[in-house]
């Protein structure tokens, strides 16, 4: 459902429709804010259209090298995923021959008691 509320950005009144709690997005509107007024002063020559662009422009190079990690990092994972796997087959194999030894030994001991 749909949400209907008015926010504030930078003293500039909007209205947003969205699924998230009116909290929750006052909270990103204080942010965006606080990151736009620190773009304002290093410069007062920048609009506030600039300094939103400027930010626009930050935010998307830091959503771009997140997904960059993130997609190296679920490589990184399946990497040890496999070699995790091979790693259970490998100890498997050496599980199998010990366990099969074992018990033979015990079957020839039993039958030389008995004989």
């Amino acid at each position: 459902m749909k949400n209907k509320f008015p926010i504030t950005i930078s003293g500039m009144q909007l209205t947003v429709h969205t699924d998230y709690e009116q909290e929750f997005v006052d909270a990103l509107a204080e942010n965006v804010t606080e990151q736009l007024d620190d773009i304002l002063k290093t410069s007062r020559y920048y609009s506030k259209l600039d300094a939103a662009l400027l930010l626009l422009l930050d935010c998307t190079d830091q959503k771009a090298r997140l997904e960059a990690e993130n997609s190296k990092l679920k490589r990184e994972l399946e990497t040890m995923r496999l070699d995790l796997e091979i790693q259970k087959m490998e100890n498997e194999k050496l599980v199998k021959p010990e366990n099969a030894q074992s018990s033979a030994g015990t079957t020839d001991a039993s039958s030389e008691i008995d004989a």
